[in-house]
């Protein structure tokens, strides 16, 4: 099982041991609703349940699937991929089709998720996927007041 990761999470990754690059608690920016967009390009070789590193989503955030898309500019291979965490690589959305070009909202298996640590957003991989292709991730998140 193969691991590739984001634009996004290697830029998280990298500045996450300079402080206040990275909003660590939710407390910080209660009330505002914000997105992480990522993009990667698949490497090749890819196969079934390989795992994308999206980004680091902080904690106290609730993840808005209906406000969450993917974006596949050109077919990627015959698979799908679930949304989630390493715990739970479901979490948020399963069965999302990059078979076909286009973007498409979540289909989401919850209204709303509640992340209560900071901790890596996953994508996991249904099956192999064409190298080269890209894959846009879009996904919004809010906090309470």
């Amino acid at each position: 099982m193969a691991e590739t990761k984001s634009i996004t999470y290697t830029a998280q990754e990298t500045a996450q041991s300079n402080a206040g690059k990275i909003i660590a608690d939710a407390a910080l920016i209660s009330g505002k609703s914000l997105n992480i967009q990522c993009e990667v390009e698949v490497p090749s070789g890819t196969s079934s349940d390989d795992t994308i590193l999206l980004g680091f989503i902080p904690a106290g955030a609730t993840i808005i699937p209906g406000n969450c898309s993917v974006t596949v500019p050109v077919a990627a291979g015959a698979s799908t991929v679930k949304l989630g965490f390493a715990d739970d690589d479901d979490a948020i959305a399963s069965g999302i089709s990059v078979n076909t070009a286009g973007s498409q909202t979540l289909n989401s298996t919850v209204s709303s998720y509640k992340n209560t640590s900071r901790q890596a957003l996953i994508a996991k991989l249904g099956g192999s996927l064409t190298a080269g292709r890209k894959l846009y991730f879009n996904i919004a998140y809010a906090f309470a007041e």
